[in-house]
């Protein structure tokens, strides 16, 4: 076993032998189940969003008995899911028929895709890890900036100080322990948890495989989160911290994916209506692997750093206006090494009537690689009973190239990177008829349609990346969801 496993396994044992057997943690007041953050980066009750959005707490996690993320993620409706095989293959998430690329992910606050690939690696997070995840379908560009055509994912890590501790097996060798504990007095509060999973697993592949190898293909995860917050005469500071260290065995090699998230943030007002947020976030990522006859070694890394205003304007109406900027990093062993900035300015204003809400934002992104962007969005809802409402949304997003479709040099000449490639470019338009009962649940259909221009293909010479030029997909789909609430 890898020397920094060893080590987390010892802080794991410390953490299991002082802490006692609970159930369930309960929630804590910033994450309250029908008050959601994600739709527009305000605070706001989630039967008043205006986009279609979905929550799954700490207690769903439990109740769904599910073994890891992806089979949590594959129970809400429109997403899909390819995975290439068990515990710790390759997983990738669709958002809306979006590409996987297409879909903002965030923890904490802070973009944790890959700046190589532009895409998060599912498989690596951990359940026992996760306080709460908030699903935002369509496009959120105006609100969020570059990848959030299909929409914006955000999990919120687990932050009770409830001590707890788990011990679960299985078949093909499955091993499972997690455990946590922590402290809060009048003003502070930490929680530390962390959790072990071993998988021997089975072959990635049966006889008919390119690289079939009839040994088993295990998945090894050691992960470790730590979540403080204070309060002071001024305001509120806290700090987030995730680690994971993840060994994907595949037929004929072995991957070791590690990364590092972590960030610090304070929340204040200048006064009774105008309240703030300055957060700083940052990720390192690193993937090896070795495939017996050649091995590959990817790092990344991310700063970021948000301003982020709400300012009350009359009784029925808010507006929200911030900045951000983040500076990434990427490079592939002897083969490239290239970093680029972007800021971005943002505003939205919301105005609620008797039954009437309106929503207008707008966001001006500029990148050192690829220029400006500008991404808008309008939304509308109204009620027609308390129980009934009907809402619609036009907006537009967009995706900008990773840095290996920009700077890789390929594999002997063919698949190279083109430094000269434009973002691509969305637009969505939805309509969505929604129901709400207090004892009887609630009932939702939605139709949209998303057009994408100037898609990233590898269709150019020698199989370079290009801009397919006009329209380059479309997708449109009527989605219904219910859930049911318990009575009082």
């Amino acid at each position: 076993m890898k020397p920094q496993n060893i080590l987390s396994l010892m802080l794991l044992a410390a953490v299991s032998f002082s802490s006692s057997i609970q159930a369930d943690d309960e929630e804590t007041l910033e994450l309250k189940p029908d008050v959601v953050v994600t739709p527009s980066r305000m605070a706001e009750p989630l039967d008043k969003t205006l986009a279609s959005v979905s929550v799954i707490t700490r207690e769903d996690i439990g109740l769904s008995v599910a073994q890891d993320l992806v089979e949590l993620l594959r129970l809400q409706p429109g997403v899909d899911i390819v995975r290439s095989g068990g515990p710790g293959a390759q997983t990738s998430v669709f958002l809306r028929g979006s590409n996987s690329n297409h879909v903002l992910v965030l923890i904490d606050g802070v973009r944790v895709s890959s700046s190589n690939t532009g895409a998060y690696t599912w498989e690596q997070l951990p359940l026992n890890q996760i306080e709460r995840i908030e699903i935002v379908r369509g496009p959120r560009g105006s609100i969020y900036g570059s990848d959030s055509i299909g929409g914006v994912i955000q999990v919120f890590t687990r932050s009770s100080p409830a001590p707890y501790a788990r011990l679960t097996g299985g078949s093909y060798g499955t091993t499972q322990f997690e455990g946590g504990f922590g402290y809060e007095s009048g003003r502070s509060r930490l929680s530390i948890n962390a959790g072990y999973r071993n998988v021997d697993g089975f072959s990635a592949q049966n006889s008919n495989g390119y690289s079939y190898n009839p040994d088993n293909d295990g998945f090894e995860s050691v992960n470790l989160g730590i979540k403080a917050s204070t309060d002071t005469d001024y305001g509120s500071w806290h700090f987030n911290l995730l680690a994971l260290d993840n060994e994907s065995e595949f037929d004929q090699g072995v991957s070791d994916a590690r990364q590092i998230v972590t960030s610090v943030e304070f929340r204040s007002d200048f006064s009774a209506d105008w309240q703030y947020q300055i957060l700083g976030g940052y990720i390192d990522d690193q993937l090896k692997s070795d495939f017996g006859f050649f091995a590959t070694d990817f790092q990344s890394n991310r700063f970021n750093f948000s301003w982020q205003n709400q300012l009350s304007a009359g009784e029925q109406g808010k507006l929200s206006f911030g900045l951000d900027y983040y500076q990434e990093k990427g490079k592939s062993r002897f083969s490239w090494d290239e970093s680029r900035n972007n800021t971005g300015l943002f505003a939205s204003y919301d105005q609620y009537f008797s039954s009437i809400h309106l929503q207008i934002g707008g966001r001006l992104d500029d990148n050192s690689r690829f220029g400006t962007k500008f991404t808008g969005q309008l939304a509308a809802a109204y009620d027609f009973s308390d129980a009934w409402q009907l809402s619609g949304s036009y907006g537009s997003a967009f995706r900008g190239p990773n840095l290996s479709e920009q700077f890789s040099p390929g594999f002997g000449g063919f698949f190279a990177g083109n430094p000269d490639l434009d973002p691509e470019s969305s637009t969505s338009a939805e309509l969505a008829l929604r129901w709400r009962h207090n004892t009887a649940g609630t009932f939702s259909a939605t139709v949209y349609r998303t057009d994408v221009e100037d898609l990233i293909a590898f269709n150019g010479k020698n199989s370079r990346p290009s801009i397919s030029p006009g329209p380059a997909w479309r997708d449109w789909s009527l989605t219904t969801r219910s859930h049911g609430i318990a009575g009082p």
